[in-house]
């Protein structure tokens, strides 16, 4: 059994609106050895790449417990929401997901699937740009995780705008 294929993103092309159809993949071959106890991310050379910020595949290594994180909503520390846009709900919703991996002992590399949830396709571009920050500076490589966005009629309350689940993987201490 070969190796898995790792998918790398050309630097350049990613600042593009959500770099669709801008990832390119590259023959680079990483064995277990050279990436021990790490997460793993790709793309199998038989499919197109992804059309967004994702990867196809996520694997957790043995050793690792699970941890699930509920839906987030952009609501504060105070219970109050960020703001009544996409984009700041979003943002907020990201530092949410990082305090509850930072609770769990875990960042953002431990995430294995984000599963996104927008109130409308009027908040899509908002919810883009909200999560646009937070993944360049938890995936500045590219290596994103398994990713899922569906478009809803409506969330929980008519104020919320998106709403975002994720699975990490933790290593067991």
């Amino acid at each position: 059994m070969s190796p898995p294929v790792y998918r790398v993103l050309n630097h350049d092309l990613r600042a593009g609106a959500d770099g669709i159809g801008k990832h390119l993949m590259a023959g680079l071959r990483h064995t277990e050895e050279e990436r021990p106890l790490m997460i793993r991310r790709w793309t199998p050379a038989e499919i197109g790449p992804p059309v967004g910020q994702y990867s196809h595949l996520a694997a957790a290594p043995t050793g690792h417990e699970v941890l699930f994180i509920s839906g987030q909503v952009g609501t504060r520390p105070d219970g109050v929401m960020a703001g009544p846009d996409a984009e700041s709900q979003t943002r907020q919703i990201y530092a949410n997901i990082a305090a509850l991996l930072k609770s769990a002992g875990a960042g953002p590399e431990h995430l294995l699937k984000l599963f996104t949830m927008v109130a409308g396709t009027e908040h899509l571009a908002g919810s883009r740009a909200g999560r646009a920050g937070a993944f360049a500076e938890w995936f500045p490589d590219g290596d994103f995780p398994a990713h899922s966005l569906i478009v809803v009629a409506a969330l929980a309350a008519p104020e919320i705008a998106v709403e975002v689940e994720a699975i990490a993987a933790v290593p067991r201490t």
